[in-house]
């Protein structure tokens, strides 16, 4: 089997497990504080910003780039993922002392 393949089972499992923890708990926790809708839009964000790193790394792995625009393309990847665990992670910013 590929690897394309492999990735994209793995991506559709993710999503049939995190669907039927949905069904099963479908008022999700009672602190967080997103609606359904919300947090429908926050998994289609990560999953974007997931098939982009795939995509990044399929294609860092068949063409031969110049060293500079690969590094570039990864740390603005890295940058953005790094962004957007700090706002999930911190949505109020982060607390004064």
């Amino acid at each position: 089997m590929s690897e394309l393949v492999l990735v994209v089972a793995g991506i559709a499992l993710f999503l049939v497990v995190s669907g039927l923890v949905a069904i099963r708990f479908p008022r999700g926790r009672a602190d967080w504080p997103m609606d359904g809708t919300s947090t429908a839009y926050l998994l289609v964000s990560v999953l974007t910003l997931v098939l982009l790193f795939v995509a990044m790394y399929f294609l860092t792995r068949s063409w031969a780039w110049p060293p500079f625009l690969v590094t570039l393309a990864l740390v603005s990847g890295l940058v953005v993922a790094f962004a957007a665990l700090a706002a999930l992670l911190l949505p109020r910013g982060v607390p004064r002392a």
